[in-house]
């Protein structure tokens, strides 16, 4: 018995001394990301472009936030409320996220961390604000409302472009920015669960259902078309996007769209048994690691390494949902595999750290070299 109690006490000793270190690390992320918010609440790019008028990077940043701890949020909450403030002025007058003048920087992807992030920080928003945003995401799916038929590849995904362009136009329905609508979905019309009757219009939980059945066809027709059992990134034919490449005729799956293409099915209608789920929930555990996987070991295209700090992110908030999920068959397997993924992600990123606390990527092929995104990614990796 004193030798069980001694394994168990050098057990706890190690979770603590972990937890401690992930805490010290998010610590000095989070107080390296507030430094850099300007008086007027905004987080402002000084690499890219629109990004420098501050609603994209200021959106991503709430987004890390809100899944941070509860004491580190309370912590920050006065930098929290000011960048809410400098969204909201241009949030309502586009009926989308955008600049306090008014311009648009990624409003897709943006709207749909807004709303996640208002209801993980259980932000009251306007009623007629909340309804305005939700429809504007369903508006900015690829279906009939912008041009598509269901014959389309395109047709129930979601890409970066958004209504506000020709009908029948698209540069590419992708599973990430998906997953993201889905996820905002979910939080205020739930798979399982009702919506607040007092927030949403009866219209708007009609429109967001039928805009998730729409996105599980896009998922399955995804997966179809890809060369093994995960995701690649866009449904475009010959899309420069799948950045894996191809293998036989057919794009190559690799684990942050697969990582992505999870998370929007358990948000989009949680099918634990339904098979394409499983399929790729088994080829991401068997080439699961912190680094991208499913690329050819001799690709020079610097993906991967573009890609680091997505990948913690992304691999960190799909754990939490494969950890319930594993078949019975390879439980064990799984399990220790995603006990020593999760050690790992914490030590990846303990390393990167700058002495200043901020996190950047060498890659600008994903915009990483920006550590206003690097950082954001390395708090939600950790947060989770």
């Amino acid at each position: 018995m004193k030798k069980i109690a001694a394994i168990i006490l050098l057990l706890l000793v190690g979770i603590s001394s972990a937890s401690a270190e992930d805490s010290e690390v998010l610590d000095r992320a989070v107080k390296w990301l507030v430094e850099q918010q300007d008086e007027s609440g905004a987080f402002k790019s000084k690499h890219y472009g629109a990004m420098k008028q501050g609603a994209a990077p200021t959106t991503l940043v709430l987004y890390s936030f809100a899944m941070m701890p509860e004491e580190n949020r309370t912590e920050h909450q006065a930098s929290i409320d000011k960048a809410f403030e400098f969204l909201m002025p241009g949030t309502k007058a586009r009926g989308r996220v955008a600049n306090p003048d008014g311009s648009l920087d990624h409003p897709v992807y943006s709207t749909a961390m807004f709303l996640v992030a208002a209801k993980r920080f259980e932000k009251k928003l306007d009623a007629e604000l909340v309804n305005t945003l939700l429809k504007y995401l369903v508006d900015s799916q690829c279906a009939e409302g912008r041009g598509f038929s269901s014959k389309n590849p395109n047709y129930g995904g979601w890409d970066v472009i958004g209504p506000d362009v020709m009908p029948k136009k698209t540069a590419g329905t992708n599973v990430s920015i998906t997953s993201f609508v889905l996820e905002a979905f979910a939080h205020y019309v739930p798979v399982h669960g009702q919506p607040d009757l007092d927030l949403l219009t009866e219209d708007t939980i009609k429109l967001v259902k039928e805009s998730r059945t729409k996105s599980i066809g896009w998922l399955q027709r995804l997966h179809e078309a890809s060369a093994a059992d995960g995701f690649h990134f866009s449904a475009q034919p010959g899309s420069a996007l799948n950045k894996a490449g191809s293998q036989e005729g057919k794009p190559r799956p690799y684990s942050t769209a697969t990582c992505d293409a999870l998370l929007a099915i358990y948000h989009a209608e949680s099918p634990k048994e339904e098979e394409y789920f499983r399929k790729a929930m088994g080829w991401l555990v068997a080439t699961v690691s912190t680094e991208v996987t499913g690329f050819k070991e001799d690709d020079e295209s610097g993906w991967p390494q573009a890609l680091q700090y997505y990948q913690l992110q992304a691999l960190s908030r799909t754990s939490q949902l494969l950890q319930g999920s594993a078949k019975a068959e390879w439980s064990t397997d799984f399990s220790k595999k995603l006990h020593s993924t999760r050690k790992k992600i914490s030590s990846v990123i303990a390393e990167a750290q700058k002495p200043d606390g901020r996190f950047e990527n060498e890659s600008s092929l994903m915009r990483e070299n920006d550590p206003l995104i690097a950082t954001s990614f390395a708090i939600i990796a950790l947060g989770n």
